[in-house]
């Protein structure tokens, strides 16, 4: 229910220099779910969501580029 009240409309918001359409009422669904959105956690807090792929791996398409090492 609480999901259904904030989400069905949306407006129109720029983000670095792009217009996207986001939900209605989007600060207080974000403050509902994750508290005090906005402000940074503690460094020993913090968690890495780095999804492992790293710059300038070898990539196993074969239809990618052919690398020269």
């Amino acid at each position: 229910m609480f999901f259904s009240l904030f989400i069905p409309k949306f407006i129109r918001h720029e983000f670095e220099g792009e217009m996207f359409n986001i939900p209605c009422n989007y600060d207080t669904y974000l403050r509902e779910y994750f508290g005090d959105y906005m402000q940074l956690p503690p460094l020993n807090k913090r968690v890495n969501h780095n999804n492992g792929i790293e710059p300038f791996t070898r990539c196993n398409h074969k239809e990618s580029l052919e690398w020269n090492e």
